[in-house]
């Protein structure tokens, strides 16, 4: 069966996105219809981490598009996906990596080795 295999980002650049997450406490009210007013405290877990589309998007075969994501993180830092490799195996397998936005710079760490491509 042909189609895209989306192998996305390695497992270091994951982990190093998803890593940074805190508790926070919310607090929340609530305003019934018939005028009762209910107070609490919410426990929630954010990502330190924002996540947005970078307006970018990279193809697959049959003209499907997926969305290149970007993050923000809390010291400033601006990293976006890229399309590293699509080699072919019964339809394109699509690698992404990161880099930098300000300074262009690939994060190494991101990339995916030579052996992990050609063995896709």
């Amino acid at each position: 069966m042909r189609c895209d295999q989306v192998r996305g980002l390695n497992y270091w650049a994951r982990a190093e996105l998803e890593g940074g997450y805190v508790k926070v406490k919310d607090k929340v009210t609530r305003i019934f219809p018939d005028g009762v007013i209910e107070q609490f405290e919410e426990e929630n877990i954010v990502s330190l981490v924002k996540i947005e589309t970078s307006g970018k998007k990279y193809s697959g075969m049959f003209d499907n598009e997926y969305a290149l994501m970007k993050y923000t993180f809390p010291d400033g830092r601006v990293w976006e996906e890229y399309e590293q490799a699509a080699p072919w195996s019964s339809g394109p397998v699509i690698f992404l990596a990161l880099k930098d936005t300000k300074t262009g710079t690939i994060i190494k760490e991101s990339l995916w080795s030579e052996a992990e491509i050609e063995n896709a």
